[in-house]
């Protein structure tokens, strides 16, 4: 019920856990820009010590801790939102919010459907880009996978900005005095090498792969080279790190890592996205790449080594030896080879990514990219729920039926709620699934107020409408949980296949527009159910004055349900 806050920015990176990439290059590019004297500057931190003290003292900046009250409130007000990851699960975008999605680099591993060692890992990702008024991108490749890999091609209706990355203008932009400050942090002065050493994550989202006695020999190795050292890495490394012998290796908390790469001299990663970064800064790349087969086969990748900018190492000796040969001369740099690798990826960074971006994303200017299919070539669109993909006939004859539908003419999508497929069986279905078939989460519980939630509760106890202002307000509930689930997404048909859930007969009763059909499925005797099985069925007849049509999966089935269900709960 609170109005939205006009001319207010909520900045977020990486769950809050730093002040940095692309949301902070926009809001230092914008901060003290003519225009934006009066914006309001919130950002969502999980320490307020993360943005630099300067920042903090800003009368026009406010910091809030995810997750709060404060910052909920925020979320539901602000008038811009600014993000390189993702909100949690009950955010839903107002009418009026703009929400731009500016996500974290160019892929080198594999992302959404592609990643090989997580279960669903796209879900609330890809519900947020479907949340997006704007999705930045650097290069044709990032806009392909994200769109593809996390399932919202042809879905998305926003603006697709493929026009480069401000985190890369800052880097690109920094003045010799800031890059000299940076310098001295660390020690380094103008004769000294700083190299930043900057390995990727490892293991899945909330369980890091960390084998810390390995890096510390890493580390070790490369301090006995003549030369200064950061380290920037997974903040569970960074944490183990930061009380022991490594701990002035460290990069402070409140120095985003553009920064270093801007003031550092040499660059050592490995499948991480600031790869792109530093190739546009025309760095000496070292790429570490001792795993690089298990990666590729464990994780995924998109390139192939000899695809890779930089020099590469494939053991610790190979790392000490290639960095000492290129700290002396004595080795060649392939500068030839970045430069064809530069073309490709970073065709967009030329330091002015922000100028494109401020007339499109706040200033309601700009083209639509071409990357985004227009609406008249869309394929008619339909969203199917199966249930939990318990291994019984109805999940088979499901997939039988999206299999018969030829996915040339038709774009296919599953819903489905991922804390159901629990059981060894269910994943083994949900991997089986084919791949042009896009899967779409629900992620509960429901976001209900009291009042839905009584008379949904009265629905589901009691088995019937209490009133017509009560079914106004599970109406109401339900266009809430629709719009919270898929966004701006619209469907030509929904359909649930299932049949038998009183909670997604009603959410997916609300899914779509004026010219969406529904169907819903009969699979059985629904009578017969009712008296034996499932008492609370009736509370599920009362949802069928929302669908178009009900469809039983034999003559026999109709005739039967018709016959038993038809005068009682009015669906003649």
């Amino acid at each position: 019920h609170h109005p939205l806050r006009k001319r207010t920015i909520l900045y977020e990176s990486f769950h809050g856990r730093s002040a940095s990439c692309n949301p902070y290059a926009i809001f230092l590019a914008i901060v003290d820009r003519p225009g934006f004297e009066d914006f309001t500057h919130i950002f969502s931190l999980n320490d307020a010590s993360l943005l630099p003290a300067a920042h903090r003292r800003r009368k026009n900046v406010i910091i809030l801790r995810r997750e709060s009250p404060a910052f909920r409130e925020a979320l539901a007000t602000a008038e811009y939102l600014i993000n390189n990851t993702s909100f949690p699960p009950y955010f839903s975008r107002r009418d009026g919010q703009k929400y731009l999605n500016t996500w974290h680099g160019t892929p080198f591993k594999a992302l959404g459907r592609d990643e090989r060692n997580d279960f669903f890992p796209w879900r609330n990702i890809a519900r947020n880009f479907l949340h997006t008024t704007h999705l930045l991108s650097s290069n044709p490749h990032t806009t392909r996978v994200l769109l593809e890999q996390f399932q919202v091609r042809d879905l998305y209706r926003g603006k697709i900005l493929e026009i480069g990355y401000p985190r890369i203008d800052r880097s690109l932009c920094m003045g010799d005095e800031e890059r000299r400050q940076i310098r001295e942090r660390f020690g380094a002065g103008p004769s000294d090498r700083l190299v930043l050493f900057a390995p990727t994550f490892r293991g899945t989202v909330g369980a890091p792969t960390l084998d810390l006695a390995e890096l510390e020999r890493d580390l070790n190795a490369l301090l006995a080279l003549p030369i200064r050292l950061v380290f920037r890495g997974h903040y569970f490394v960074e944490n183990a790190f930061r009380s022991g012998q490594f701990s002035d290796l460290i990069a402070p908390d409140d120095l985003d890592t553009n920064a270093l790469l801007a003031a550092a001299d040499f660059i050592i990663s490995d499948y991480s996205s600031l790869v792109v970064d530093a190739l546009v800064l025309k760095k000496k790349l070292l790429l570490y790449v001792l795993d690089f087969e298990a990666y590729h086969s464990e994780r995924g990748l998109y390139f192939e080594l000899d695809e890779l900018p930089g020099e590469k190492a494939r053991t610790r000796d190979e790392l000490v030896a290639t960095l000492r040969g290129l700290l002396e001369g004595n080795l060649r740099y392939d500068e030839a080879r970045d430069d064809r690798i530069r073309e490709q990826l970073a065709p967009h960074e030329d330091g002015a990514s922000v100028e494109r971006l401020i007339p499109s994303f706040f200033h309601a200017e700009g083209e639509r990219s071409s990357e985004a299919s227009p609406t008249n070539e869309r394929r008619p669109s339909i969203l199917f729920y199966g249930g939990t993909l318990f291994p019984h006939g109805i999940t088979a004859a499901l997939v039988n039926l999206i299999e018969r539908i030829d996915p040339e003419r038709f774009d296919i999508a599953l819903l489905l709620e991922p804390s159901a497929l629990s059981t060894p069986e269910r994943r083994a279905r949900f991997d089986a699934l084919p791949k042009h078939v896009r899967l779409l989460a629900f992620q509960g519980p429901a976001i209900a107020k009291p009042n839905q939630r009584a008379a949904f509760d009265h629905l589901r106890l009691e088995r019937r409408l209490e009133s017509a202002d009560a079914a106004a307000v599970i109406e109401r509930l339900f266009q809430n949980e629709a719009r919270r689930t898929l966004g701006d997404a619209q469907f030509d048909y929904v359909i649930d296949y299932d049949g038998y859930s009183l909670f997604f007969a009603s959410l997916l009763a609300q899914v779509g527009h004026e010219r969406t059909r529904r169907l819903i499925y009969q699979h059985n005797d629904m009578f017969g159910e009712w008296n034996t099985k499932y008492p609370s069925l009736p509370a599920l007849f009362h949802e069928y004055r929302h669908y178009d049509a009900i469809v039983s999966v034999s003559r026999s089935t109709r005739d039967m349900n018709f016959e038993r269900l038809a005068k009682r709960f009015d669906l003649e």
